[in-house]
C-alpha cells in the first residue's frame, strides 16, 4: 500500500468522529485488520462513503473488489479489536442507511 491519498473524518450515529485514511480503491492492501468505507469523489472534490465494513484483513477483502464494485476511494481505520470494529461499522452504517431513506 502507498502512502495515504488524505485522511478524512466520518461522525457515526452516536456523534463520535472517525478519523480514516482515504486511497484510491485500486492499490492493493495489505492484511490489517480495521473498518473500510467505500467511497466516491463528487464533482466539487467532496469524499461520499457509501457502505461501512469491517474485516481482520484488508487484504482479503478489498483487493481488487472495490474497484469491481464501483467505488474510486476506499477509507480505512485500523482496529484490531473486532468487537470494536463491529460497534464502528454498526454506528456509521446507521448513518449511511438515514441517507438512503431520504
Amino acid at each position: 500500500m502507498s502512502p495515504r491519498m488524505r485522511t478524512h473524518s466520518w461522525v457515526g450515529i452516536s456523534g463520535k468522529a472517525y478519523s480514516f485514511e482515504v486511497y484510491p480503491s485500486d492499490l492493493k492492501f495489505n492484511p490489517v485488520s480495521g473498518v473500510y468505507l467505500l467511497c466516491g469523489e463528487t464533482p466539487e472534490g467532496q469524499i461520499e462513503a457509501f457502505f461501512a465494513g469491517e474485516t481482520q484483513s484488508f487484504h482479503d477483502c478489498l483487493n481488487g473488489n472495490a474497484v469491481h464494485e464501483g467505488f474510486s476511494l476506499v477509507a480505512l481505520l485500523q482496529c484490531e479489536d473486532p468487537i470494536e470494529r463491529h460497534r464502528i461499522q454498526n454506528d456509521l452504517r446507521q448513518v449511511f442507511d438515514e441517507k438512503t431513506k431520504l
